[in-house]
């Protein structure tokens, strides 16, 4: 979800960073983040949707990413990621809302009966679909990620626009983490390893998430483009909470009463999934007057603009724009994620990212430098900002109180007071309140503001932390900053299961396995208190229902881990629900070799079988700008690079090589004729250089007491493994060029973007080999890589 109204705010700020589809573009990498054509597909504001079958709401599936495919035409990779496991700080935002959208559910069912409406579900139309089955781990979600690898497989067998296109990498609900923050970490893992002659790929990626803006600034790539379509936002969207029942008359062989979604996010699913295949769906070639892009690279320069405006008579100042771009980032935090409370003065609805904006603009040459460096804060600096903008803190509050909230507390001592007694239960006017303040609150929101600026720069810090509060403190409380000390436990993902009980409500309970049902639904269950069937929900000023917050009891992992390793799930599990609840890998297509095969999570830089439960990364929070500046990575040399040259290189690993030690080769499974020796993914990227990180040894199935986040997992091999299919005829050199039927042939056989003079026909292909300048075409300076930490 990201930041609530924060596309809205920038493209009515930077009209500029939005363009039409129409026209020519090129993109060497396309992105795509599943789950929000997956929610479109299955449960839009649509009533015919919601009494589909599961192989239809597949196909539908199917054919919006073909369709987004075919409007991008990427050259190199399609990376289609859905969401696995998630981070303990984004497991407590997703288990709000499932149960606030099931409880709204239950309400509005109960008014309507109420009101003597025939409301029900016809049970004849089949099963009714309950949305938060979109989630890892379920049945559902284990079909569609077998599904979607035969779905691919099959279009790169049969469909020439796929073979003779680029690869593919699908990373399921298998593997853990983010959609979005899985390709955030191969974006990061090209530019790691690309060479000082080489120039940066053109990435696209599809989405609607707020967050996805975010994320492409922090890349600092310049070529960075996001696919959206175009949404219409009505106030009538935003009315209601998440799922509600739609009473319209029943439809001939329809269903009364199906849950539809009538969230933020509503009209976007019910807008795209009017583009999904239905009858009447414009061709792909008039996709032009429905999706848009936004340029990321626009965005940035905006963003100089912005804050270099000098008033008439101030003296010019010359900026950093990878070092502000990191800035905006980091004030955008302050206004509210998935993981973070906003700052309870900050509203994007009363201007709050203008209003940080124009403080940062005024205080920048005061500072002596950046806020942040990298994924580093600043702290003097920090609290030099946080002290400007809290000035605004005092009217915020005084408006909210003429319009009917807390106006008896417009006072500054008494409106803390209040606050405090009233959202955290800490009365402040005691010494021991004051410092509870000061070590639960403050030091747990300091600590969210290092995790969610590692979490978007670096990848997840710690996969156990969570702020452990409803709201944030004030921010006239954000001082001494550098008292502050940061320590995070890098920890290991739940696994599937575990996570389930983590985030369903009651009344998803049918998406769980027998043993993990009792737990949730048995009142003698050790963890029954995790499910309250009645909870508070706290408006907290806010306009919209959809925005409050939702007052559940944090879980307690250690309860939760006893309770479920008790189950035994060689006993009390079937083979499928084992396969459900084991850690995946990613699955490279190749295009024109033929082949597919597992690799190991590619975002991993660590065994998870060899991380000690306890351990931890303690990181400082620096104290001067020195000490900053010093524990800052320094930019990466040439030298430091990964040797390209072949004697420097791994030797290659092929079917028939055996792996090397400590790691079993990855599983492969043939499109072609399977007697004809093929290079592993590895052997290719030794050739034309290293993609994903190959650091994650498979291991077997565990055995023994089921444990959440337990080490040592990897895919059964029953769960991914394909039966090699019969050959097909490999496709020559020639028939590879030739153009798809009804499209021309100089689409088809247009040259690369950029083009090495020595590159072949095979390296040409690869997804993430990015091509270098010839040396007589080379520009005398070439774009340098953003900065890690240059001195102020």
């Amino acid at each position: 979800m990201g930041v609530p109204r924060f596309f809205r705010w920038l493209a009515s700020r930077y009209p500029t960073i939005n363009e039409s589809l129409e026209g020519e573009h090129e993109f060497d990498n396309f992105y795509l983040d599943m789950n929000g054509i997956i929610h479109s597909c299955t449960h839009a504001n649509d009533e015919e949707l919601v009494a589909l079958d599961e192989v239809e709401m597949f196909s539908r599936i199917f054919a919006y990413t073909e369709r987004l495919y075919r409007i991008v035409r990427p050259r190199r990779l399609l990376y289609l990621a859905v969401d696995g496991v998630a981070p303990r700080a984004k497991m407590n935002q997703q288990r709000s809302r499932r149960f606030r959208s099931a409880k709204e559910a239950e309400r509005l069912m109960a008014e309507a009966i109420e009101r003597g409406e025939e409301v029900g579900y016809d049970e004849s139309v089949g099963p009714r679909f309950d949305s938060n089955c979109i989630t890892p781990g379920t049945a559902f979600m284990y079909r569609l990620s077998r599904a979607f690898k035969e779905w691919i497989e099959h279009k790169l067998r049969n469909d020439v626009a796929w073979k003779t296109g680029c690869d593919v990498i699908f990373s399921g609900p298998e593997v853990p983490g983010e959609g979005e923050h899985k390709i955030m970490e191969f974006i990061r893992e090209l530019r790691a390893k690309r060479e000082p002659d080489e120039l940066p790929l053109r990435h696209c990626m599809y989405g609607l998430d707020a967050d996805l803006i975010m994320l492409g600034l922090v890349t600092h790539e310049p070529y960075f483009t996001l696919l959206r379509e175009k949404v219409l936002v009505r106030a009538s969207s935003q009315e209601s909470l998440g799922v509600a029942f739609r009473l319209a008359p029943r439809k001939p062989g329809g269903s009364r009463g199906a849950p539809t979604s009538s969230s933020p996010a509503a009209g976007e699913r019910a807008l795209a999934a009017a583009r999904m295949g239905l009858p009447g769906a414009p061709p792909p070639e008039q996709d032009w007057d429905e999706f848009h892009l936004l340029h990321v690279g626009r965005l940035r320069d905006e963003l100089l603009r912005e804050v270099s405006y000098r008033p008439r008579g101030d003296p010019p100042i010359h900026l950093d724009l990878e070092r502000v771009v990191d800035d905006f980032v980091f004030m955008c935090v302050l206004v509210g994620n998935d993981f973070l409370p906003h700052l309870p003065h900050l509203d994007i609805s009363d201007g709050a990212v203008m209003l940080m904006l124009q403080a940062y603009r005024e205080l920048l040459p005061q500072m002596g430098g950046y806020l942040t460096a990298r994924h580093r804060v600043h702290p003097q600096r920090l609290e030099m900002f946080l002290a400007r903008i809290g000035e605004e803190e005092v009217p915020y509050f005084e408006r909210r109180g003429i319009e009917g909230q807390v106006a008896e507390y417009r006072d500054r001592y008494l409106y803390r007071v209040h606050y405090y007694r009233t959202k955290m239960g800490i009365e402040v006017t005691s010494a021991d309140g004051e410092e509870r303040l000061r070590k639960e609150v403050i030091q747990a929101y300091v600590e969210g503001l290092h995790w969610v600026l590692q979490y978007y720069h670096n990848g997840c810090p710690s996969w156990t932390w969570f702020y452990p509060h409803y709201f944030a403190p004030l921010c006239s409380d954000l001082r001494r900053l550098a008292e502050y000390r940061v320590r995070f436990m890098k920890g290991r993902p739940f696994r599937p299961l575990t996570q389930l009980l983590g985030v369903l409500p009651p009344e998803s309970s049918a998406e769980l396995p027998q043993p993990y049902r009792q737990l949730m639904l048995d009142a003698a269950s050790p963890v029954r208190d995790f499910y309250p069937s009645e909870f508070e929900v706290d408006p907290n000023g806010k306009r919209n229902a959809w925005e409050a917050v939702v007052l559940l009891p944090f879980i307690d992992e250690r309860r939760l881990l006893s309770a479920v390793n008790a189950i035994d799930p060689d006993i009390e599990l079937t083979v499928e629900e084992r396969l459900r609840d084991t850690i995946g890998q990613h699955t490279v297509f190749e295009a024109r070799s033929g082949t597919y095969y597992d690799e190991p999570v590619a975002f991993r830089s660590v065994d998870w079988s060899k991380v000690p439960l306890a351990s931890e990364q303690r990181a400082a929070f620096p104290k001067t700008l020195a000490e900053l500046e010093a524990t800052t990575p320094t930019k990466t040399t040439t030298a430091a690079k990964v040797p390209t040259n072949a004697a420097s290189r791994s030797p290659p690993r092929t079917s028939s090589t055996p792996s090397r030690a400590g790691r079993a080769a990855p599983q492969r499974h043939g499109m072609d004729a399977p007697t004809r020796p093929r290079p592993s993914w590895a052997a290719r990227a030794a050739s034309r250089g290293p993609v994903l990180r190959d650091s994650v040894p498979s291991v077997t199935p565990r055995r023994g007491p089921h444990s959440a986040g337990a080490p040592g997992e990897a895919v059964d091999s029953g769960g991914t493994r394909r039966v090699p299919r019969a050959p097909s005829q490999p496709s020559s050199s020639s028939s590879s060029s030739r153009p798809p039927p009804g499209e021309s042939s100089s689409r088809a056989r247009r040259p690369p973007t950029y083009r090495s003079s020595s590159s072949s026909s095979s390296s040409s292909s690869s997804p993430c080999r990015t091509p270098r300048r010839p040396p007589t075409s080379r520009p005398s300076s070439p774009p340098p890589p953003p900065p890690e930490a240059p001195a102020d």
